[in-house]
């Protein structure tokens, strides 16, 4: 059975972004997601701008998509 993957949508990112705001760690964003740890930490990797390091903005990520 293949698995299937869902991409983030822009509700999801304006969440991770909100709740990095609050200080929430990668597990506990992931949790309240319903997402896999390592999802987030990519995502914030990915698409954090490299001069704010920690700084991540969910409508700016998806423009870059």
């Amino acid at each position: 059975m293949k698995k299937e993957y869902k991409h983030l949508g822009l509700m999801e990112r304006e969440e991770i972004s909100i709740l990095k705001a609050q200080g929430k760690s990668v597990r506990e964003i992931g949790m309240t997601l319903k997402r896999h740890p390592s999802t987030i930490s990519r995502e914030l990797e990915r698409n954090a701008p490299s001069v704010y390091k920690g700084y991540y903005r969910g409508h700016k990520a998806t423009s870059r998509l």
